[in-house]
């Protein structure tokens, strides 16, 4: 019994020391983890995380100066990544200097710091995040970097710099990358996502390039300033509304691709005087040219067999617009406010009695 209460003695003695032990190593480890934190916080104005691939994320800016030089290396590690809403709406900053180790810049990190002027991508940056330099009016120029694969949505929206070039590693981009900004001159990559340069004003020359298939919804729609635009033969779509209120656009040529003119793809386009619609176009849906009051005659290609409803109303200058017999439906007002028009179709086709029924002046073509 004795032997059984030494023995349990020895345990209950050791376990102390085995905790205290414990207790002396885990203060330990604290206070070299706070020494190194508290170091950093000392040195770096910066709150941060190590990544599992070793890399250092910085993740909250407490400073308020209006130069930030962040560091390439924080405790021997590559700083790679600035994260989410890091220096959001901070008034105070006019210049920021990108490490050259960073890869990626997370969403609305510098979204709102409308005085910084002066920012260099680095040319290992690789991703930008959604809304990350959203509203930054003052950055006169800015160089994407040729690694660069990823824009998030709205990145540059309502930025004033005036040229960019999007290089060709760029695969994925978001909606409404560069709308509202005050580009004139782009050079574009092999995307073009919806909204792309929606409200961009001021934009006057662009080229979009052979092998682009498709032009997504708004994507220049409100560019008052673009005066041309050539749609290379390799798109096959257009979606809705993509050159509306383009008040400045004068010439278009829809290749023959493209089978459907959407939804007011070019509603209030008032200046557009030269329009030419490719024998392989099928439909041109509602609202198509609506307000297009610079049109004064149009042909409607062999290969159309739909007008939808208010496509040309409102064109109030369109004098003549030939309608060939393979247009079986013409909808509801598709010339409403086309007062002096006259419609040029075939004897006993849809056109002719389209006209008769509302009252449309007309002339018979031979067949």
């Amino acid at each position: 019994m004795k032997t059984t209460m030494k023995e349990s003695e020895k345990l209950y003695r050791k376990t102390i020391i085995n905790f205290i032990i414990l207790f002396v190593a885990c203060q330990i480890a604290f206070l070299i983890v706070l020494s190194i934190v508290y170091g950093i916080f000392l040195k770096y104005p910066f709150l941060c995380r190590i990544e599992n691939d070793g890399g250092v994320t910085i993740t909250k800016y407490f400073a308020k100066e209006k130069k930030v030089d962040i560091p390439e290396y924080i405790t021997g590690k590559p700083v790679t990544g600035i994260g989410f809403k890091v220096f959001l709406d901070n008034k105070k900053l006019t210049e920021i200097i990108l490490p050259s180790t960073l890869k990626w810049i997370g969403g609305e990190a510098f979204s709102g710091c409308w005085c910084i002027k002066n920012i260099d991508l680095p040319d290992n940056l690789i991703a930008i995040g959604d809304e990350a330099f959203r509203g930054c009016s003052d950055i006169k120029n800015i160089n994407l970097p040729d690694n660069l694969e990823s824009i998030g949505s709205r990145a540059f929206k309502d930025c004033r710099f005036d040229y960019i070039k999007i290089p060709k590693s760029v695969v994925r981009m978001g909606s409404g990358v560069f709308s509202g900004s005050s580009l004139k001159t782009v050079e574009l990559s092999s995307l073009l996502p919806e909204h792309t340069f929606s409200g961009c004003t001021e934009l006057q020359h662009v080229i979009i390039p052979d092998g682009i298939e498709r032009l997504e919804e708004y994507t220049f729609s409100g560019c008052s300033s673009l005066d041309n635009v050539v749609i290379p033969e390799s798109v096959i779509a257009i979606d809705w509304r993509c050159f509306s209120n383009c008040t400045n656009l004068k010439k278009m040529i829809i290749p023959e691709k493209i089978e459907t003119i959407p939804y007011a793809c070019f509603a209030d386009c008032v200046n557009l005087t030269d329009l030419t619609i490719s024998d392989g176009v099928l439909r041109i849906c509602g609202n198509a040219f609506e307000g297009c009051i610079g049109l004064l005659e149009v042909e409607i290609p062999n290969s159309v067999t739909y007008i939808g409803e208010r496509a040309f109303s409102g064109c109030k200058n369109l004098k003549k617009i030939t309608i060939l017999q393979n247009v079986t439906e013409i909808s509801h007002g598709a010339f409403d406010g086309c007062d002096n028009l006259i419609i040029y179709c075939h004897s006993n086709s849809y056109a002719e009695k389209y006209a008769i029924i509302k009252g449309i002046s007309y002339v018979l073509i031979d067949k």
